[in-house]
């Protein structure tokens, strides 16, 4: 219990310590999940469209 604890008191310091660094990441993180599902989709309505010719 007191290990989480001190382990979330942590994270949260950096996190405001090094404020850009946690932005970029989630920013980052963000793009890449949008573009694997971009491509997902892409696949998905090439794969609809050539079935249907």
């Amino acid at each position: 219990m007191i290990f989480s604890r001190i382990l979330f008191d942590l994270a949260t310091r950096n996190v405001r310590l090094h404020f850009l660094r946690s932005l970029l990441a989630a920013v980052g993180i963000v793009i890449g999940v949008l573009a694997i599902t971009a491509m997902g989709m892409m696949g998905s309505t090439l794969q609809l469209s050539v079935s249907s010719q």
